[in-house]
């Protein structure tokens, strides 16, 4: 596929893309003809045709997004070209599935850059079924749970307990216990991706001061963590003692507001 061909093709399938947008996936795929990227790491021909080729498979994750979900959520997709997020193609149908659940493009990057969404093979196309399950085993979405299994079970956006050591930890008492109100705010203070500092937790191994990014929040309100000393630990609003740390300078200058830090001070 050449580079009008895809254009063309890219914009019959979401018209509301602009054309800068769709050029960064065709940028994409040049820089990695250029560096010698091929398709399934087999070369077939001169960097003209690992270009062309690296289009036809950028067009053909789109084409399985379109079949498999809305034209919201390909749009959306497509979208994240604007906001260099840009994906490999094995990528693409997990991606979806994080959109439909309300994920943003920036949760989406900071998820990818932690390594918690990531393609074993970039370049094999998954099922949808196939990419529910892998997001759903990385905690970033409720796993299915049988019909009957508890009332409100695998609703969409609300996270599950993360396997690991994170799922183990329980709050004291009555702190362990929260309305689903009180699990509401705790999403919305606490969204994926937040960059959190730790004050205190009793237990071995987690100093003050030691910081990590929230992967997802449980329906018991607990914020499941990827720490930067590579512990999973959870963190249990009321036991726990943290705050959320202000966006990164580079977010700043680039026009977006930073959250004021955030001290977690719920009773106990």
């Amino acid at each position: 596929m050449g580079h009008e061909d895809f254009l063309e093709a890219v914009r019959e399938m979401s018209p509301v893309q602009e054309e800068g947008c769709i050029r960064q996936w065709m940028g994409f795929a040049h820089e990695n003809a250029e560096m010698g990227m091929f398709i399934d790491f087999r070369e077939e021909g001169d960097k003209d045709q690992e270009e062309e080729r690296w289009l036809d498979i950028l067009h053909a994750g789109f084409c399985a997004v379109r079949e498999g979900f809305s034209q919201e959520v390909l749009d959306a997709l497509i979208g994240l070209g604007l906001e260099s997020c840009i994906l490999y193609p094995g990528e693409m149908v997990q991606a979806a599935v994080c959109l439909e659940h309300g994920i943003n493009a920036r949760q989406l990057f900071v998820l990818m850059d932690a390594c918690i969404l990531e393609a074993e093979d970039p370049f094999r196309i998954l099922s949808r079924e196939e990419a529910e399950r892998e997001v759903a085993d990385a905690g970033i979405i409720p796993k299915s749970v049988p019909e009957g299994h508890g009332e409100g079970a695998g609703q969409a956006g609300t996270g599950t307990a993360a396997p690991g050591e994170g799922a183990e930890r329980k709050g004291g008492g009555m702190a362990g216990w929260k309305t689903q109100e009180e699990v509401d705010a705790i999403r919305r203070r606490y969204p994926i991706g937040s960059r959190i500092e730790l004050d205190y937790m009793n237990e071995q191994g987690m100093p003050p001061g030691l910081k990590g990014i929230v992967k997802s929040v449980d329906d018991a309100g607990q914020l499941h963590m990827i720490w930067e000393n590579g512990r999973s630990l959870a963190l249990v609003p009321g036991t726990d003692r943290f705050h959320r740390l202000p966006e990164p300078q580079a977010e700043k200058e680039a026009g977006k507001e930073a959250l004021p830090e955030e001290t977690e001070e719920m009773e106990r």
